[in-house]
């Protein structure tokens, strides 16, 4: 095996003398369908949430008839609201620093090392959410809360890798740092939060997804009803290596998104009952692996 390019204008340079410039229609292609498969995840969502809510009210009317008789239940109410909007002040606090790797290309093993700066930044929200991707620093965040219905968002990273060769296993990993929190709360009317973290490669030749792995850590899945609280217990943090692998064509250029995403939904109910969602992730890339030494 012999070391062909180190550093990232030395391999950049190497996949242009190669495979020539990545392909921008293919980029805009597959940003546009990761953002059409979130707004699509929302709608359903929210369509579900839409055909659930009249039948959902009927069964609650009784039980809230009772609270709203008692004082007592209707004040409980009152503060148990306020303590749980406390809790979307809190901000996360990123712990991992960046990590100072080098890009490289090695031959005779098809193995390139991507690192910062990477090529395409991808976000996407819709409702009460924000999101941020910064390919130069390899990192993007979102956060949301459910804000009386529906929050979606989702943000990651785009790297361009050409093959050189046929392989029906070509293998992609990333090194990936994660803080999140998450939280949802119950009083009388349900909540849902879900997260996940995804890698995806679209490749231009092929012109659709040949990966679309998902459930990678962290990940989750939660709801709440009538008196209940769940959550990640405050910001978690750490660090996990995740792979996938795809078929691949020779001399053919393919876009890796390392991307995550998330919903939260909850009602703003009314003074004898509501329920509340949100969280947050804030993701770092340090580098993507392309095939194995």
């Amino acid at each position: 095996m012999t070391l062909l390019a180190y550093g990232a204008k030395k391999v950049s340079a190497l996949e242009a003398t190669l495979g020539g410039k990545p392909p921008k229609k293919a980029a805009d292609q597959a940003l546009a369908e990761l953002k059409q498969q979130m707004r699509e995840r929302f709608e359903r969502r929210n369509a579900q949430i839409a055909k659930m809510r009249p039948l959902t009210e009927r069964i609650q009317a009784p039980v809230l008839e009772v609270v709203k008789a008692d004082r007592a239940a209707a004040e409980s109410v009152a503060k148990r609201r306020k303590l749980t909007l406390a809790q979307s002040k809190e901000k996360l606090r990123v712990k991992h620093a960046r990590m100072n790797i080098d890009p490289l290309m090695v031959s005779g093993s098809g193995f390139w090392l991507k690192a910062p700066p990477y090529d395409v930044p991808f976000q996407g929200v819709v409702g009460d959410a924000t999101a941020s991707s910064n390919i130069n620093a390899g990192v993007y965040s979102f956060s949301m809360t459910g804000n009386g219905g529906s929050s979606a968002a989702s943000a990651g990273l785009g790297i361009w890798f050409f093959a050189t060769e046929n392989d029906p296993a070509q293998r992609i990993a990333a090194l990936f740092d994660y803080d999140y929190s998450w939280f949802d709360s119950s009083t009388y009317y349900t909540a849902h939060n879900d997260g996940s973290t995804n890698i995806w490669v679209f490749g231009h030749s092929e012109n659709r997804w040949v990966l679309q792995q998902g459930g990678f850590f962290p990940s989750w899945s939660d709801g709440t009803g009538w008196l209940e609280d769940h959550g990640s217990d405050g910001e978690q943090d750490g660090r996990e290596s995740i792979e996938g692998f795809f078929p691949a064509r020779a001399n053919s250029w393919y876009l890796a998104f390392i991307w995550s995403t998330g919903s939260c939904d909850d009602s703003s109910g009314s003074i004898f009952g509501f329920s509340y969602a949100q969280q947050a992730q804030n993701m770092s890339v340090p580098f993507v692996v392309f095939g194995s030494l």
